[in-house]
């Protein structure tokens, strides 16, 4: 069977996956979020199909929006996911590798800081972050204030007919693109300039002025090049 190790959310296993995760963080009563690309793409999703504040033509699931998401969508290997929780990391992380062998895939490769998970020819690898040092860079109450200031998306998906929701927690958009303005690798820069574009068409808008006071808040050193590399990428546009 070949495998398929770059995923997005119209991937039946990928969404599934993220549900997955999405059940052990609420099912325990942890405060997460969907960091990196798979976040970008929820917020992507969201805004081509959600009807409430979209003002474009819109889409009643993703697989309608199909043809504009493949083009938006960046493949990624890993669903990357922060929680809040005073656990034993390495305890932590064998509770949420049971709940994923018990409710999605027993196919289960640990390695350091990751699960990888395969399912119907489709690898994935899940990271999760439950210390701040993640965000070299930035104050460590970063971490924290993703999580509080979190919105919750309805992600419609339709499979072969099959029509299905899932909500997903993931940072507001100016919160969500800090650690990739500073990383700025080419996947970064695919994201951010995707995400930003697409909110600026749909009428919703993105808050420069915000993203702002978050780097002066929480990585005053870095603020000028952070702000360069954003307006690098608007300006692109």
């Amino acid at each position: 069977m070949k495998i398929k190790d770059k995923n997005t959310l119209l991937d039946k296993e990928y969404f599934e996956l993220v549900e997955t995760l999405d059940s052990f963080a609420k099912e325990n009563s942890i405060p997460y979020v969907i960091v990196g690309g798979g976040a970008v793409q929820a917020h992507l999703s969201d805004i081509l199909t959600n009807p409430s504040q979209n003002q474009k033509p819109l889409y009643q699931s993703m697989r309608e929006a199909r043809a504009q998401l493949e083009h938006v969508f960046r493949p990624t290997d890993d669903i990357d996911i922060v929680m809040l929780t005073n656990e034993n990391y390495r305890f932590f992380s064998y509770e949420l590798e049971n709940h994923i062998r018990e409710r999605f895939s027993p196919n289960i490769k640990k390695s350091h800081k990751s699960l990888g998970v395969i399912k119907n020819g489709h690898q994935m690898r899940v990271q999760l972050a439950t210390d701040p040092k993640i965000y070299q860079g930035f104050d460590d109450a970063l971490f924290n204030y993703q999580v509080e200031s979190a919105t919750e998306l309805d992600i419609t998906y339709d499979h072969r007919g099959k029509g299905c929701s899932s909500k997903i927690v993931v940072p507001k958009p100016e919160v969500l693109i800090l650690p990739k303005i500073s990383r700025f690798s080419s996947g970064d820069r695919i994201d951010i300039y995707n995400l930003t574009k697409a909110l600026s068409s749909s009428g919703r808008g993105f808050d420069r002025s915000e993203v702002r006071s978050l780097v002066k808040e929480f990585a005053p050193d870095q603020a000028s090049r952070l702000m360069k590399n954003l307006d690098e990428i608007l300006n692109e546009q």
